[in-house]
């Protein structure tokens, strides 16, 4: 029985065609690959990111995890503060009912 062999993959056409970014730099840090969702994803272009450092991944990341965290920071500031009004209003509340 002869089975077709299989047809060879175009890597670039691949790397091209996936949802998930695609980043692959040499032993020196250097990205040597970028796909479209790599773009897409971290904000710059292919021409802007080939040959430059991972760290453009790095400062993308961490300035995400830096908005996202003061987010939740803001909004557990904004919970706090409506509590302590509370609380000083029934404080005054009952100091009014108390004299």
């Amino acid at each position: 029985m002869h089975t077709a062999s299989p047809s060879p993959v175009d890597l670039q056409q691949l790397v091209s065609a996936l949802g998930d970014a695609i980043v692959i730099a040499d032993a020196g840090g250097k990205i040597i690959v970028w796909n479209p969702a790599a773009e897409r994803i971290f904000g710059y272009a292919q021409g802007e990111a080939l040959g430059n450092s991972l760290d453009i991944i790095t400062l993308v990341l961490v300035q995400h995890h830096l908005h996202t965290n003061l987010k939740l920071l803001v909004h557990s500031l904004l919970r706090l503060r409506a509590s302590l009004s509370t609380i000083k209003a029934n404080q005054i509340t009952s100091y009014v009912t108390a004299h």
